[in-house]
């Protein structure tokens, strides 16, 4: 077969009349076409409370496992188990409460008003009191009656008060290993594209979603220490193929509320936010215990309803600009000041399925309580020798860290947020 000069069958064509543009036609498959060099990312969400987190408080650690201790301030009340009629001096308080009502103290029912003087107190019960301690006449105290504790009432000349200490109470978390991996062939790399360098793409993609995937274990995540079989056929190997190799997994913001938290903030809506529960049973809480530094993350929801409300004096921080942050200042009653961060990582799972909703997550950043980012390794990119000669490029991103939220009672957590309504 040999070659020829003419044109192949269908590659000329005819300028008839009714054949439209005859240039069009003859050259389609030929034309470049007008391509926008910039790649355009769509993102749904970030990671605000990280990036504030790790400016707040950093932390060095040389373990992957943590301690600290908490010391809780003695409770003010208790409650009683029992019946108590007016004459009684005898009455049994809640299991583990005796230990915060001493001799010659002063006790008072929140029910009935009426005050007692307790002398004598044998573990969780009060076997000698002096009713009617004050000018309110004693009466009948029923089971289940909030008893609010006074304190000592020494007499005149008494010897020293009895003493009492409170026992630290040992909290501890584990740092968790975090890292992404990045790849593409020698040919990938090299390659001209439309958008770029195809090996700075893959940084960018990779670099973005190692910070969310932090984001969500610091949120999410429950404190874990368990073994893996990485020489089974299904799992990924290690380092000698450990049967027995370690994961960890840090406690997250959930994991401290639900863990060490009181009822109050640890909060379930589990339906419609209102403004009214918002600022009773989450914003008055939140700022009653800490410092003045209090920072809120909310999702998009609940910005939207404080739109609606325009409750207070927000004014956007122009110093916070540069990070890409949605930032405001929200002055509330008696002065305290609360800063707002839009966090769209709090947002309602974009899927039909059931959620737990959407989340506000408040932190109070000043004082020895503050949460800190707990830093074993910082994150860095780690270069990856490829097996076999492997005609490519590899690395990871990778770090160690976790987190420490000392006494979650001065923040607080929010979960179960359907919806919003300004009623």
């Amino acid at each position: 077969m040999s070659g020829t000069i003419t044109p192949a069958s269908g590659y000329a064509t005819a300028a008839h009349v009714d054949t439209g543009n005859q240039f069009t036609t003859a050259m389609v498959g030929t034309v470049a076409p007008d391509v926008d060099s910039k790649m355009h990312y769509i993102a749904g969400q970030n990671a605000t409370m990280m990036a504030e987190l790790k400016k707040m408080r950093t932390l060095p650690v040389t373990q992957m496992r943590y301690d600290y201790f908490e010391k809780k301030q003695m409770p003010r009340f208790t409650t009683i188990t029992a019946d108590c009629l007016a004459a009684a001096t005898t009455v049994a308080v809640a299991t583990g409460t005796g230990a915060y009502i001493g001799r010659n103290f002063l006790i008072k029912n929140e029910r009935t008003m009426d005050l007692a003087i307790v002398r004598v107190i044998t573990t969780d019960t009060i076997t000698t009191m002096v009713r009617a301690g004050g000018t309110t006449v004693a009466q009948d105290w029923i089971k289940g009656d909030t008893i609010r504790i006074l304190g000592p009432m020494p007499s005149e000349g008494q010897k020293m008060q009895d003493t009492w200490s409170i026992k630290p109470e040992q909290i501890y978390n584990y740092c968790g290993i975090h890292k992404v991996s990045m790849a593409i062939s020698h040919i990938a790399d090299k390659q001209k594209l439309y958008t770029g360098s195809q090996w700075d793409q893959e940084v960018k993609d990779k670099t973005e979603m190692f910070a969310l995937y932090e984001y969500e274990k610091f949120l999410h995540g429950e404190r874990y220490r368990g073994t893996v079989d990485q020489s089974a056929a299904a799992n990924i190997g290690g380092l000698g193929s450990d049967p027995t190799a370690v994961d960890w997994v840090t406690g997250g913001m959930r994991w401290h509320a639900e863990q060490y938290a009181t009822a109050d903030r640890f909060v379930k809506v589990n339906g419609t936010l209102t403004w009214d529960y918002f600022l009773e049973k989450i914003i008055y809480p939140f700022t009653e215990r800490g410092s003045n530094q209090k920072g809120l993350f909310i999702p998009s929801i609940v910005g939207q309803l404080m739109d609606k409300v325009k409750y207070g004096k927000l004014e956007i921080l122009p110093k916070d600009k540069d990070m890409n942050l949605d930032i405001a200042v929200w002055t509330i009653f008696g002065g305290q000041t609360v800063t707002l961060f839009l966090d769209r990582g709090l947002n309602v799972p974009p899927t039909t399925g059931p959620s737990s909703g959407s989340i506000i997550l408040g932190l109070d950043f000043a004082g020895p309580n503050s949460p800190a980012y707990m830093q074993f390794e910082k994150t860095h990119v780690r270069e990856i020798t490829l097996a076999d000669g492997t005609d490519g490029k590899a690395a990871e991103l990778y770090n160690i860290a976790g987190l420490m939220a000392p006494d979650f009672n001065n923040h607080i957590w929010v979960e179960g947020i359907t919806g919003a309504s300004a009623a």
